[in-house]
């Protein structure tokens, strides 16, 4: 468009703008070339950087027995009475026994109270109350909570990670289904070259035979015409020499002679008649 209101306003010669077209079109070319080189090379730097950090942490360097790759688990960790960890209770079992854990919680409060570090005042009997409502709360509406909140973090799991990931894979298998029948493609055309290639091949080998087919009715043509032209020359020749000599004989035979012969033939009739009686 800026060149077609160029050349009309007469702004820029149309012999330069055409001498300039192809080095405008050469230089396009040349960034875009430098901008997708430059685009793979970043990708390719990006894929080398994946594969030096999965060679650091995940290299055969690493201990994977004692030191290994920590995992987010699916559930919380299981507890003891809603907030005494479980493993703690696995841990004390060897060196306390099964009743270790307790008498030690007890022997911690009891140690607690001696010492006064809990004070038995109003916000003990505080304490007291909440931890008793606590217990009722728990039997009555625990179940229910833990269902909803269940609920809620499987419904926010699969909105932030399970169906994203699902349609990743789905679209990764998708294109690799994709690239699968690119490849089939690829390789058919390669068939269809191959067949493409011998079908011109026969055309030519047609072509050829058709031109040798042409070139000897052609050279056939011509040697019937000299043939024909031999012959009709020497019947020419044959007929004039016959003619010339019926001609000269003709010639040579008098009145006398004719009248001669004539009368011999009739005479030789006549003999031939009578001997047929």
């Amino acid at each position: 468009m800026m060149s077609l209101v160029a050349t009309k306003s007469g702004v820029i010669p149309k012999s330069l703008l055409k001498a300039l077209t192809p080095r405008l079109l050469c230089a396009s070319q040349v960034q875009v070339s430098q901008v997708q080189v430059a685009h793979k090379s970043d990708f390719v730097e990006m894929v080398d950087n994946w594969k030096k950090a999965r060679d650091l942490f995940y290299g055969p360097e690493r201990d994977m027995k004692n030191f290994p790759t920590i995992k987010q688990q699916a559930d919380s960790p299981k507890l003891r009475h809603d907030f005494l960890p479980d493993a703690w209770f696995q841990y004390l079992y060897p060196k306390t026994g099964a009743s270790g854990p307790y008498f030690l919680i007890t022997g911690f409060l009891g140690f607690m109270c001696s010492k006064e570090y809990f004070v038995y005042d109003e916000a003990f009997q505080g304490a007291l109350v909440s931890l008793a409502l606590y217990v009722i709360f728990k039997s009555k509406y625990e179940k229910k909570v833990v269902e909803r909140y269940n609920e809620y973090t499987k419904g926010l799991n699969e909105a932030r990670f399970i169906t994203p990931l699902q349609e990743l894979k789905d679209h990764c298998n998708q294109d690799m289904k994709n690239a699968q029948k690119e490849s089939w493609h690829a390789e058919g055309e390669t068939y269809m070259f191959e067949a493409k290639k011998e079908n011109v091949g026969l055309q030519l080998e047609a072509e050829y035979r058709q031109r040798l087919q042409n070139i000897h009715q052609a050279v056939k043509n011509r040697l019937d015409y000299q043939v024909d032209v031999v012959n009709t020359r020497k019947h020419f020749e044959q007929e004039h020499m016959v003619r010339w000599i019926l001609d000269g004989v003709l010639k040579g035979i008098t009145p006398q002679q004719e009248k001669e012969s004539i009368n011999a033939c009739l005479q030789t009739l006549k003999g031939l008649a009578a001997t047929a009686k």
